[in-house]
């Protein structure tokens, strides 16, 4: 997937849309907080600050589906910038790892 600098979908795949219980366009425009579990959130966090410092960072989450259930993943985050070389967003990649 493809997250803008707010952290909102701005690209996903059917593979990533189809574990979280979406199709695509519906995660379009969505923070990406509201696909991971809770209790996660601040790990989450502080992996993003690290992605924005070192321009990449790898760490396993809980993801939540649109029904509520719970599934891991396993996440690449790496940076993407303007030419103005200002942070334009990231990408993610994500394994399901349930």
């Amino acid at each position: 997937s493809s997250l803008d600098a707010a952290g909102r979908y701005r690209y996903v795949n059917q593979t990533y849309a189809a574990t979280a219980g979406y199709r695509p366009e519906e995660l379009i425009g969505m923070p990406w907080q509201q696909t991971v579990h809770p209790a996660d959130l601040e790990k989450l966090t502080i992996a993003y600050q690290q992605m924005v410092q070192h321009g990449k960072v790898d760490i396993e989450a809980r993801g939540i589906r649109r029904d509520g259930s719970t599934f891991y993943k396993q996440l690449v985050m790496i940076a993407t910038y303007d030419e103005q070389h200002q942070l334009a967003g990231h990408h993610c990649f994500m394994k399901d790892i349930t």
